[in-house]
């Protein structure tokens, strides 16, 4: 009798715990469901994509306003001008071995800013590309965009995150 009894109270709390996981992973489900999580938060979610576009089309407004400057003689002067001036300062540098060491010896300047001095010194067709590329509008708004996204992304991915805290709570 006694063996019945414990046979029984075992395999209640078995069904119980089993209940309990069933409903615990119930909860897990919705808790981590993506959809539920945006319905709650569909405003946010809202505002971040329009932030987002409305930020887009603003860096698309400012490459067609350069590219116009650049279409004019005077604009592709100016910045073929600027070009120069950049290309000088590096050359300045570069050819300074005391600067040079200098710049590399400061631990306030980024390892990665070093590395691309030491790049440019020894390979003075890389500098000519850097500076290309940097004073390309078009590269420039392609960054630009790409920033805009990652930090769009970042934000739906914090509204996830305050949302699953919230219904934790």
């Amino acid at each position: 009798m006694i063996n019945h009894i414990i046979s029984n109270k075992s395999r209640t709390v078995k069904a119980v715990g089993t209940i309990l996981l069933l409903s615990t992973s119930f909860n897990l489900v919705n808790l981590f469901n993506p959809q539920q999580a945006n319905a709650q938060n569909l405003g946010d979610l809202q505002k971040i994509r329009r932030r987002a576009t409305e930020a887009e089309l603003n860096v698309d407004k400012q490459l067609r306003d350069v590219q116009t400057i650049l279409n004019t003689t005077q604009g592709r002067a100016l910045l073929e001008s600027q070009k120069a001036q950049i290309r000088n300062q590096f050359i300045n540098l570069l050819s300074n071995e005391i600067l040079y060491k200098q710049f590399l010896a400061n631990p306030n300047i980024p390892q990665s800013q070093k590395q691309l001095l030491m790049l440019f010194k020894s390979n003075p067709q890389a500098l000519n590309n850097f500076i290309e590329q940097q004073t390309n509008p078009r590269f420039i708004a392609e960054q630009q965009k790409s920033e805009i996204r990652t930090q769009a992304e970042v934000e739906r991915i914090r509204l996830k995150i305050r949302t699953l805290r919230n219904s934790l709570e």
